[in-house]
């Protein structure tokens, strides 16, 4: 007999929420081992996803974001897209009080609505992205969460 997974909706920090929109971002029509193999630059690049340092970087910084010594992946629309974000994840926790809320209340949605909401929501998440954002929110695809060693606890 097999047993039937159970699925847990996502329950991270609100930097961790940023830090699972970016990977899946930059990772969509990208390679997935390259953007985690340079991780550990994105993470230092945005500030360890601290929504209010993030939110807050302006055009110089992002073009410096870009450039070789970065260590990320060099596509400015997709770090602007990042930017923008943390603003609306900013917005959102004002709204539900944590990103987990949002998440669960995604998550309690069926796949096509769910996902709906997340591109409408989000700047450079289409439809792809936001399939996979939607199954790792909801506990179907936990392969996007953050590990142990990509955490991003405060400071």
């Amino acid at each position: 007999m097999v047993e039937a997974s159970v699925q847990v909706p996502w329950e991270g920090t609100d930097a961790e929420f940023l830090e699972v929109l970016t990977k899946i971002i930059f990772s969509t029509g990208f390679s997935r081992a390259v953007v985690q193999r340079r991780w550990s630059a994105f993470v230092q690049a945005f500030a360890r996803f601290c929504l209010e340092d993030v939110a807050a970087m302006d055009e110089v910084r992002m073009e410096a974001l870009c450039s070789q010594s970065s260590g990320i992946v060099r596509n400015h629309r997709k770090v602007q897209a990042t930017v923008c974000n943390a603003s609306v994840c900013l917005n959102l926790r004002r709204d539900y009080g944590t990103l987990a809320t949002f998440a669960k209340e995604i998550a309690s949605q069926d796949e096509v609505q769910g996902s709906m909401r997340l591109r409408q929501r989000f700047h450079q998440v289409g439809e792809s992205a936001a399939l996979t954002l939607y199954r790792s929110l909801s506990g179907l695809d936990p392969s996007w969460a953050p590990s142990s060693a990509d955490s991003v606890e405060p400071l």
